[in-house]
This record gives structure tokens, C-alpha cells and sequence, in this order.
């Protein structure tokens, strides 16, 4: 089992966000985001795992293009009781609505 790595320094989400494809990568997570917020309770499990799967691949996007901290301070707005931490497994458990069953063993 892998361990959950620190989460990073969460970034001042007042001050303006950098431009360029960072800056467009990040408004596209808020945009996405906000969709999640706003429809979650009428999306069905395909509509929640492809909103949630676009989500997680713009979060890698913006870690890539070294905005991390501004993206993992994003998804802190999501509604989860789970922190956010630079691991991608962490980070996919926190975009899946439901949990996953128990393994035997």
C-alpha cells in the first residue's frame, strides 16, 4: 500500500491566477468544479465518474504545468471530509462519490 503523501502548501486563492495555459488549465478546474457543486445531486454515476474523471486529469494538468498548490487549494472547495494530498490515488479516492467496498483478506 502506498502512503498518502503531505499535502502541499495551499495557495492564496484571492490573489489573481497566472496566466497562460496554467491560468487556463486552473479556470477550467474552478468551471469544473462549480458544475460538480451545482449538479451532483442530479447527475447518475456515469454523469458524477466522467465530471469527476475530467476533473482529475485537469488537477494533473495543472501539478504538470506546476500549479499544485493553486489546484490542490481548488479542490479543497469540493465537498469531501477527505484531504487533499499530492498522491494520485488519494486524489482519485476524493473524486469518487462513493466509497469503495472493503477487500476480504
Amino acid at each position: 500500500m502506498q502512503a498518502a503523501l503531505a499535502p502541499p502548501p495551499l495557495a492564496d486563492l484571492s490573489a489573481p491566477l497566472p496566466g497562460g495555459w496554467l491560468g487556463q488549465q486552473l479556470q477550467r478546474l474552478q468551471r469544473l468544479l462549480a458544475l460538480r457543486d451545482a449538479h451532483v445531486s442530479h447527475l447518475n454515476d456515469e454523469g458524477r465518474r466522467l465530471l469527476d474523471h475530467a476533473i482529475f486529469t485537469t488537477f494533473v494538468d495543472c501539478r504538470e504545468l506546476g500549479g499544485e498548490t493553486l489546484a490542490a487549494a481548488l479542490l479543497t472547495t469540493l465537498q469531501t471530509d477527505t484531504p487533499v494530498t499530492a498522491d494520485d490515488a488519494t486524489l482519485a479516492h476524493i473524486l469518487r462519490t462513493e466509497p469503495e467496498p472493503p477487500t476480504p483478506g
